[in-house]
């Protein structure tokens, strides 16, 4: 799938790898804390780091935001 760039400066394509990076790294965080104290509802915010962090991680490898496809303006 092709997208047009939408992330003006590096500044952007930066954070949202770094932002990607730490989300994905939350996952795995919440995911081990899940299964060793045998907590189930932390799969779900575990999940939801998990998504969150690749939607970052794709964003940012290919410099384009959803929001601002959208329409919503975002400042970095």
């Amino acid at each position: 799938m092709n997208h047009a760039c939408n992330i003006d400066d590096g500044r952007g394509k930066t954070i949202r790898m770094v932002l990607g990076w730490i989300f994905l790294g939350g996952s795995l965080a919440l995911g081990l804390a899940a299964w060793l104290l045998a907590r189930n509802w932390l799969w779900c915010p575990m999940g939801g780091c998990f998504v969150v962090g690749g939607v970052m991680l794709y964003e940012g490898a290919n410099r384009w935001c959803i929001l601002r496809a959208m329409g919503i303006k975002t400042p970095l």
